[in-house]
C-alpha cells in the first residue's frame, strides 16, 4: 500500500475514534514501527493529527462552550452514567469540592439521593441553590467576586483562600474538554483559576466528563492531563482512546 493510501485510512480512523495506536497501525498495515512513526510525523506536519506516546490523536478545532441552558439538554444519558459511576469514590463524612456545569448539577442530585453526611464546598451559585434545599449537608459557599454572565460563579482571591483552608478530601472537576495534547479545559480564565486552586488544595482529584468531551479543545486549560487524576466517563469512549490513555498511564473508569 502506498503511503498516501495509508495516510487517508489513518485519517479516517482518527476522525472516527479520536485516536489510533501505533500497535494497531503496525498490525493493520503490516508495517514496521519506523514506518508508522514516519507516517504520523508526515501527517502531523500537515496538521492532520497530533502525535502522542503510543500513537496519535485528532487535531481538533477549538470550539466555544454552549450556554448552560443548552448543555443541560445535551448527552443527558451519558452524563447520568458518568455521575452514577463516580459515586463509588465518595464515603459518608467526606469533605468534597465541586466545580460547576450541567454534569455537576446531575451529580448533585445523585449526592442528595445517596448520602446524608458530607461537607461540600462550591463556588457555583447554581450548585449551592440545588444543595441547600432538602438535605442535611454541611455546605460551604466559596464567595468572592460574582460573575453573573458565565455559569453564575464566584471567583478571586477570597474563593482561593477558602479552598486552601477547608481541607478537601476529594475534588470533583467537570471540564468542558479533556485531551492528551490540549489538557483539561474550560471557557473562562477566572473560572480556571478557581479550578486550579481546588485541584491544588485536594488530596484526590476526579475528572468527570462524558465521552463526547474527550480529545476536544474548548477554551482555557485548567491543567495538564495528569496521571495522578482519576478520569470517570461512560462506556461509549472509543476503545482506541482507552488503549492510548492506558499507554500514557491515564486511569480511566468506565
Amino acid at each position: 500500500m502506498l503511503a498516501n493510501e495509508r495516510h487517508n485510512k489513518i485519517y479516517k480512523m482518527i476522525q472516527k475514534d479520536g485516536a489510533v495506536t501505533t500497535a494497531k497501525l503496525m498490525e493493520l498495515f503490516d508495517i514496521s514501527i519506523e514506518t508508522v512513526r514516519r507516517d504520523l510525523l508526515t501527517m502531523e506536519k500537515a496538521n492532520l493529527l497530533k502525535r502522542v506516546h503510543g500513537g496519535a490523536v485528532a487535531e481538533g478545532e477549538i470550539k466555544k462552550l454552549p450556554p448552560l441552558d443548552v448543555r443541560k439538554t445535551e448527552n443527558v444519558k451519558l452524563k447520568q452514567e458518568v455521575v452514577k459511576n463516580a459515586l463509588q469514590f465518595i464515603n459518608e463524612g467526606d469533605t468534597i469540592a465541586l466545580t460547576g456545569g450541567s454534569t455537576a448539577m446531575l451529580f448533585v442530585e445523585e449526592l442528595k439521593k445517596c448520602f446524608s453526611e458530607l461537607t461540600i464546598a462550591v463556588f457555583s451559585l447554581d450548585l449551592f441553590d440545588l444543595l441547600r434545599d432538602g438535605n442535611n449537608f454541611e455546605l460551604i459557599l466559596c464567595g468572592g467576586h460574582y460573575n453573573r454572565s458565565y455559569e453564575n460563579f464566584f471567583h478571586g482571591i477570597f474563593v482561593h483562600d477558602i479552598l486552601e483552608k477547608i481541607g478537601i478530601n476529594k475534588a470533583f472537576v467537570f471540564p468542558a474538554s479533556i485531551s492528551l495534547t490540549s489538557g483539561i479545559c474550560g471557557q473562562s480564565n477566572d473560572y480556571a483559576l478557581c479550578v486550579r486552586k481546588m485541584i491544588e488544595s485536594a488530596t484526590e482529584t476526579y475528572m468527570l466528563s462524558d465521552s463526547t468531551k474527550f480529545e476536544k479543545k474548548i477554551g482555557i486549560m485548567y491543567s495538564d492531563m495528569k496521571k495522578e487524576f482519576t478520569y470517570i466517563t461512560d462506556t461509549s469512549l472509543p476503545a482506541e482512546l482507552q488503549k492510548l490513555y492506558k499507554e500514557n498511564g491515564i486511569k480511566i473508569i468506565l
